[in-house]
């Protein structure tokens, strides 16, 4: 069973970040710090929220034109089972991750895509999952500390997780990560 996180691993959500900063007196800057009221100025973070809590998250596009390809190549192998597990707080939640997963050519099973708050952890424990893809330092560590095998996507746009480096094997690519990784 594998589980993969969507926004910052198989969607680009950088253009919502990016969104934050438009009518602001800032600049646009990756963010270093996993949580956005400690990583932006209070006027970004809150516009990031608000975005966030929109239905433009569900118009995000893939980080990679081949991720839908291999996704559902994983997806239909008897051997493996993928989970979507992503916390988002949208009214019609469920729904519309399947028709964001669906309009990009992404077919995992709708019982396979789980709306949570942010504890993944219980639910990646339910399921009995027994791979993680994710960017977050803070389901990365909860997986470390459960003994949870977990790849980390980290890219340039992600400094916020690069201290976990050294702990953890990370990919720039969750394309590249899920061809290394899944057999």
């Amino acid at each position: 069973k594998i589980r993969l996180d969507l926004d910052n691993c198989v969607f680009d959500a950088e253009p919502l970040y990016k969104q934050a900063f438009v009518r602001t007196e800032y600049q646009y800057y990756p963010p270093k710090e996993y949580w956005i009221e400690k990583a932006y100025p209070k006027q970004v973070a809150n516009n990031l929220k608000k975005i966030f809590k929109s239905e433009a998250v569900f118009w995000t596009k893939p980080f990679e034109i081949q991720s839908p390809g291999i996704i559902n190549m994983i997806s239909t192998n008897p051997n493996h089972e993928i989970h979507v597990i992503t916390a988002r707080e949208v009214p019609n939640a469920k729904d519309n991750t399947v028709n964001q997963l669906r309009r990009n050519g992404i077919y995992i099973p709708e019982n396979n895509v789980h709306i949570t708050d942010f504890d993944k952890i219980s639910k990646i424990k339910q399921l009995g999952i027994d791979l993680v893809f994710d960017d977050s330092p803070i389901v990365i560590e909860q997986c470390l500390q459960n003994n949870i095998p977990c790849i980390m996507i980290s890219t340039s746009r992600m400094p916020y997780n690069h201290y976990l480096r050294s702990k953890v094997p990370y990919y720039n690519s969750l394309v590249q990560a899920l061809k290394q990784k899944v057999k």
